[in-house]
């Protein structure tokens, strides 16, 4: 099977790789160079930036970041979707992350599938260490694993020492899988904030939205299980402010993405502007870009 790797642009469009000026990506094959250079290169402290969509499902996708070569730089999706994006054996658009930001990203229709027996896989990033990630998602994940183990999740798989804030699952399906959202390493718990999981059908799972997670704040979960027990939260301490309750849906808020209820604490009337709203959001923190 043909991966991007050997279909990679010879460099990217233009940029320096600093926060001022990030190396730009335009192209499906300039996504694939990062990819095809992460294996032999971490990346720590270098900017990236996605400018526009890019259609990734002609061939396979290897990951960003492979083996002990962790991804350390930063990256921004510009909230640019990334589309079919297919894996094989593979652990995630990232397989491993560490020191690392990660941002506005979108995956759209991705499907993983593992043959093997495996740890560590997910639809953002499959292992992310000591990093932040935030105002992410990823919609329509079918994500397979042939036998089911711990750390496989429909955002970001083994997680320790990391941030995850603004990110939602959504409209998907994810088999022998153990956790949705993300699923801490015990000893080195994350912090999440602000995310959900929405319409997202388990089969066979073991724990459902977070699991070991140490400060869970405003985050949610609606899916449909078969074959397990129905658990929201499994070994995690969530803060004052969580609230696993109800979500709306409005084309003129966050970009038509799910926003909490519990965030608008402006009257619902018709005189409410979505200026006064967006204004309101991001008072509490939510990303209105």
């Amino acid at each position: 099977m043909d991966t991007w790797d050997n279909h990679a642009a010879s460099a990217y469009a233009g940029g320096a790789g600093i926060s001022s000026n990030p190396y730009k990506i335009q192209t499906a094959q300039q996504l694939a160079l990062l990819s095809k250079q992460s294996k032999t290169n971490s990346f720590s402290g270098v900017y990236f930036s996605l400018e526009q969509p890019v259609d990734m499902s002609q061939y396979l996708w290897t990951g960003i970041g492979f083996g002990g070569i962790q991804f350390a730089g930063n990256f921004n999706g510009g909230y640019n979707s990334i589309f079919g994006i297919k894996i094989y054996n593979n652990n995630g658009f990232f397989n491993a992350v560490k020191n690392a930001t990660i941002e506005k990203v979108i995956l759209k229709d991705e499907i993983i599938y593992w043959s093997t027996d495996v740890n560590g896989v997910a639809g953002l990033c499959g292992a992310t260490n000591n990093s932040t990630i935030s105002n992410c998602i990823v919609d329509n994940l079918d994500l397979y694993v042939t036998n089911r183990d711990d750390f496989i999740c429909g955002l970001v798989g083994y997680t320790a020492l990391s941030t995850v804030t603004n990110c939602i699952v959504m409209n998907s399906t994810l088999e022998n899988a153990s956790c949705i959202l993300a699923q801490d390493e015990e000893d080195f718990p994350s912090r999440i904030n602000n995310s959900s999981a929405i319409n997202v059908v388990g089969k066979n799972n073991d724990y459902f939205s977070l699991h070991n997670c140490s400060n869970i704040t405003s985050s949610f979960g609606e899916f449909y299980i078969f074959g397990s027990n129905k658990k929201a939260l499994s070994k995690s301490i969530y803060g004052s402010n969580s609230d696993f309750g109800d979500w709306m849906y409005s084309s003129t808020l966050n970009r038509g993405y799910p926003v909490q209820k519990s965030f608008l604490t402006i009257s619902s009337s018709s005189t409410q502007t979505s200026a006064q709203v967006y204004s309101h959001l991001v008072s509490k923190g939510f990303s209105a870009a």
